[in-house]
């Protein structure tokens, strides 16, 4: 009995022992196997996981960066209208713009652009009932063809255009018309080159002192019907042109601005009642239309001397209806109405 009890304990000592080798290697896996699975498959997912959702978040934010227009480029596509603040504040980032930029935010006091330098496509202010305050002054180009032009009309309590102070060249025409407390352009000092010019019915602008240096004009100056302009001084520095029109200026008293201006094949001279001679233009050369109609204080004698002057004239003359004297009227050269 003895003897087997001893069997048995052996026995059971046996098996408890090779439990415990058991317990301690399985123990001693499970830190090799958590060691491993710590270092590497939790480090693996962790930057598979952070590199993903960073990559994502800088696209997004790339994204968002150039959707909002920020200053570190941004150049919206198309065109684009600012009708309110909102749509102000959305575009305020651009730089850039290949497409037309139309403002016409009647509810507006103050429109700012700090960051826009160019506007590839045409450039509209106008119907801005309540806009005082017109900033662009990083803003250098308008237009990148000559049919591109700017246009700056109808907006009641706009006074002046220095806002413009970096704006060097205009592919088209420039446009300011129907403005009517506008009385200072010298904003337009640093413009050099545009297409053509059109100044109409702007009640209190008084001069075109500014535009010294404006240079280049490919195509017409056209000057109506603005009623406080007394003088043209600011226009020194154009020397030609295709045509020139002056007409409806009421308080136009000298052309004395336009003395450095050499060649135009069109003129018309048209109903500036307080226009006393055309001096002035005594250096111009005209080649197809010699246009002076209605302006009541310049002789008629004094138009036919300025014609005599000019080299070898076979273009079309039209002269009547100015100060009567010893001279008669010339229609048969006038354009059709």
């Amino acid at each position: 009995m003895n003897q087997y009890c001893n069997l048995l304990m052996l026995g059971l000592l046996l098996v408890v022992g090779i439990g415990c080798d058991e317990v301690d290697d399985t123990q001693g896996g499970d830190a090799d196997m958590d060691g491993d699975t710590d270092t590497d498959t939790d480090t693996d997912t962790d930057t598979d996981s952070d590199t993903d959702i960073d990559t994502d978040a800088d696209s997004d934010g790339d994204s968002d960066a150039d959707s909002d227009g920020d200053s570190d480029g941004g150049c919206y596509e198309g065109d684009y209208t600012i009708s309110d603040e909102a749509s102000l504040a959305a575009f305020s980032s651009y730089i850039c713009i290949d497409g037309n930029l139309t403002i016409t935010a009647p509810d507006l006091t103050e429109i700012r652009l700090p960051n826009l330098t160019e506007v590839n496509g045409e450039l509209a202010i106008r119907g801005n009932e309540a806009m005082i305050v017109l900033e662009l002054e990083n803003l250098r180009a308008v237009g990148e063809g000559e049919w591109l032009h700017l246009w700056i009309d109808d907006n009641p309590l706009l006074e002046n255009l220095d806002g413009f102070s970096s704006l060097t060249s205009v592919g088209g025409e420039i446009h300011i018309s129907t403005n009517p407390v506008l009385s200072d352009i010298s904003g337009f000092s640093s413009l050099t080159g545009i297409g053509s010019l059109f100044v109409e019915d702007n009640d209190l602008l008084s001069s075109f002192a500014g535009l010294d240096n404006l240079v280049s004009l490919n195509s017409e100056i056209s000057i109506i019907e603005n009623d406080s302009l007394i003088d043209l001084q600011g226009l020194f520095g154009l020397t030609t042109a295709y045509e020139l029109m002056i007409s409806g200026n009421d308080q136009l008293i000298s052309l004395d601005g336009l003395s450095n201006l050499e060649r135009v094949d069109e003129l018309f001279v048209i109903g500036n009642s307080s226009l006393v001679s055309l001096d002035g233009l005594n250096a111009l050369q005209v080649s197809d239309w010699f246009v002076v109609i209605g302006n009541a204080l310049i002789l008629q004698c004094e138009v036919f001397a300025f014609v005599s002057q000019i080299d070898d004239y076979i273009g079309d003359i039209c002269i009547y209806d100015n100060a009567p004297d010893t001279c008669e009227a010339h229609m048969d050269g006038c354009p059709e109405a």
